[in-house]
Formats: C-alpha cells, sequence, structure tokens
C-alpha cells in the first residue's frame, strides 16, 4: 500500500472527504482523487502539511506502513469532531503553526529513533 493509499484510509476512518483533504492541505480540486485512481506519489510538501494539520496521524505509519495508523496518544476510533482541524476556504485551524511544528519535530525524532534502535 502506498502513502496515498494510507492516507485515503486515514480518511475513510475519520470521515473526512476527499475534497475537504483537498482544501486543508492546498491540493487543487480533484487533484488527491486522480492520485488515489492512479496509483501517484504524494510530494513532500503535501505529506508535511497532512502530517502538521492531522495530528494524530501516524508519519511512520504514512511514510512506511509500519505501526499503527494513529499515534499511540490518540485512540483508534474514528473522531465526529475531527472536522474543526481542517481548513477550507475562509476556514480556521486549531491550532497555532508553532504548535504544530513542535509536533513535526516530535514525530521526526520518534521515527529517527525507532531507526537507530530497531
Amino acid at each position: 500500500m502506498s502513502s496515498v493509499q494510507r492516507i485515503k484510509k486515514y480518511l475513510d476512518f475519520k470521515g473526512i472527504t476527499i475534497q475537504n483533504y483537498e482544501s486543508s492541505v492546498g491540493y487543487s480540486n480533484g487533484a488527491f482523487g486522480s492520485q488515489i485512481r492512479n496509483n501517484g506519489k504524494i510530494g513532500s510538501d503535501k505529506l508535511e502539511k497532512t502530517l502538521s494539520l492531522y495530528t494524530d496521524l501516524s508519519a511512520e505509519w504514512v511514510l512506511l506502513g509500519k505501526g499503527e495508523m494513529l499515534n499511540d496518544d490518540k485512540t483508534n476510533e474514528p473522531n465526529p469532531d475531527y472536522q474543526k482541524t481542517k481548513t477550507q476556504k475562509g476556514g480556521f485551524i486549531d491550532e497555532t503553526i508553532e504548535q504544530k511544528l513542535d509536533i513535526i519535530i516530535r514525530q521526526n525524532k520518534e521515527i529517527l529513533e525507532r531507526f537507530r534502535n530497531p
């Protein structure tokens, strides 16, 4: 399963539409859906944006297919209130950019540590 397919699995699990996901990470309308249909790849910019916005999504799972889909500090149940963390045109994001960068840095450190100490 590719990173694109794993992100689609996550979106389905959380009840997030492809259109809302595309809007939140800056895809043009239909671009991610096209990648799913054509077994496309995700660019690093979209991957970074995805992991910064959807903080319960495990970077290791998306990139490598290892571990759990959701980070350890989150439950593996769909969250009906998750829509609040997405952006839309004129929308909002619950967390600040600084908080998101801290999360990315923490996840990167965890991934590196797992590779160093398998």
